[in-house]
Formats: C-alpha cells, structure tokens, sequence
C-alpha cells in the first residue's frame, strides 16, 4: 500500500483523498438523511412506588441490589409498574398502544395508562390518576411517563405475566412500529414483593 502511494504524484494523491472524502461524505449523509425520516422510541421499564398520597417516585432494575429495607418494604405495599418512553425521532410520533408482549411480540396484553403529571415537589413527580387518552402525540425529543400495572389494581397481575411469559412492555405507534424492552427482572422483584406481602398478612 505504501509503495502504491509513493509512486503516486501529489496531484494524484490529492484526487484520490478527495475521491474517498467525497465517498464518505456521501456516506454520510444518506446514513443522516436515513435517521431524519426514522422513528425512535426509547422505552425503559421502571418501578414506581407511591411514597403518600399524591407522590410517586420511580426506579429501573439496576437500583434494586441498593434498595434499602425502608425502600423495600414500600415497595412491597405499593410498587407498581411504569414505562418511560422517549422520542428520538426529529419529528412528532403518535402513540397507538402501550402493552405487556411475549419475547417476539406475537402475542400481547394492551395496558392501561396512567399519566404522571409534569409537576414536581421535593424531588417526586405529582401523581394525576387520569388516564393516557390513545393516540398519545409525543414531540421530537420529549418524554413521558405512565404507571401501567399496579398491586391495588391487579393483585396477581405479576404472576399471571410471567406464567403468559409477557415479560416486555411493548409500545407501538400509528405507522405500527414497535418498540419494547425487556421488563422481566421487575417483574419477579414485584411478584417476590407480591408474596411476602401475602405472607405477611397470614
């Protein structure tokens, strides 16, 4: 390679660079144009746990492990499910459904959603019980959060899911793309939950 290029003139040289600039810059840009007309959705299940009357507080699976036996025991009187969902789209999306699926999204439960409002005191988001009115427009790059499963609605809600192996939250659009991540882990956490709380009331 070296021995090619060195019996290359400069004029020569600087035509090849500019060849394989021009390639990559066309590269580039349909690879960019590509991601201007491609919808993208970030969903990430969480935990939410009603700390009193109108606040809730949420967390994904990777702060279980440090959860104290306080934060434990609240979420075992009142932890629940949540789903943020985020678009990464340049444009506007709408939200057709949010539901529980199998690995392959070939078989689904449709949740209901309800809404946290954009309110925030000491930290905690105000908790508004209303429901998500589907389709749910989403603006480039905003965010929005929902509680989609809770102990006091469906008491063996977490059980029954894991048995059907709905163990993603799936959210489709309008123009039926999908979307999902995998939500098994707080799924047996709350079902573990679940069950000494049962225990307990013996």
């Amino acid at each position: 390679m070296l021995k090619f290029l060195s019996s290359m003139s400069v004029a020569e040289l600087l035509t090849t660079l500019a060849a394989w600039g021009g390639l990559m810059l066309g590269i580039y840009n349909i690879w960019f144009e590509r991601r201007l007309h491609k919808t993208r959705l970030r969903i990430t299940p969480l935990i939410s746990v009603m700390t009193d009357d109108k606040f809730r507080v949420t967390m994904t699976a990777a702060a279980i492990p440090s959860l104290t036996g306080e934060d434990r025991e609240k979420v075992r009187r009142f932890g629940g499910i949540a789903v943020e969902i985020v678009n990464l789209s340049e444009f506007s999306v709408d939200i057709r459904e949010v539901s529980f699926s199998d690995q392959q999204g070939d078989r689904r439960s449709p949740v209901r959603f309800l809404r946290f409002s954009a309110g925030t005191k000491e930290g905690k988001e105000f908790f508004n019980e209303d429901l998500f009115r589907f389709p749910i427009r989403l603006a480039s790059h905003e965010a929005i959060t929902g509680i989609v499963i809770d102990l006091h609605m469906n008491k063996d809600g977490f059980s029954k899911l894991l048995h059907w192996k709905f163990t993603k939250l799936r959210v489709e659009t309008a123009t039926r793309d999908a979307f999902s991540a995998d939500c098994q882990t707080l799924l047996r956490f709350l079902e573990r939950a679940n069950r000494a709380s049962d225990e307990s009331s013996r």
